[in-house]
């Protein structure tokens, strides 16, 4: 059978029953070399299309998988174990190029472990702030830059809290 000329180049999906089980199914029906040619339709995942959330992530256990039904964007919340208090967010998201890598911001951390921040630093301000951490940004106006030394989370390290640092950088050309 050939193909006629609105099809071309069209690949659909079709019920067919199989000779060797007498099946109906699911095939592909396309063209090859200007031929019809049927054959069972496969569907396959792709590894790239979801990332797998593991039953231990930095320190916090698995609790439950969610999945946007607007988006199909998939999440799962974390927890801590033996009185350890998260910092952060609790949930994970699949993240990358390929959204096939977890991405979690959430610290479990012990008592002893724990910082109370302040919200302020000097030069800058708090962009963000989840469940006990916090994110800053330096301030860029009046024609005055900083840019920022250490990371633009908030650390705790033994119980002491470490902040970026917002540095002179420069005085912004006004373009009049």
């Amino acid at each position: 059978m050939k193909w006629e000329s609105g099809l071309q180049n069209t690949s659909v999906l079709v019920i067919c029953t199989l000779a060797e089980k007498g099946e109906a199914r699911l095939c592909v029906r396309e063209m090859k070399e200007g031929v019809v040619v049927v054959m069972p339709y496969t569907p396959s995942c792709n590894p790239g299309d979801m990332c797998m959330f593991p039953d231990l992530l930095d320190g916090a256990k698995f609790r439950e998988e969610y999945t946007d039904d607007g988006s199909g964007e998939m999440y799962a919340s974390y927890y801590c174990e033996d009185g350890g208090r998260m910092e952060g967010p609790d949930m994970a998201s699949c993240g990358g190029d390929n959204k096939d890598e977890v991405v979690f911001e959430g610290i479990c951390r012990s008592d002893g472990e724990w910082c109370d921040y302040e919200y302020r630093i000097e030069n800058g301000y708090v962009y963000r702030a989840d469940n006990g951490a916090v994110w800053f940004k330096c301030n860029d106006h009046s024609g005055v830059s900083y840019v920022m030394e250490g990371d633009e989370r908030a650390q705790c390290m033994d119980g002491q809290a470490i902040y970026p640092t917002c540095i002179f950088c420069r005085e912004r050309l006004q373009i009049l």
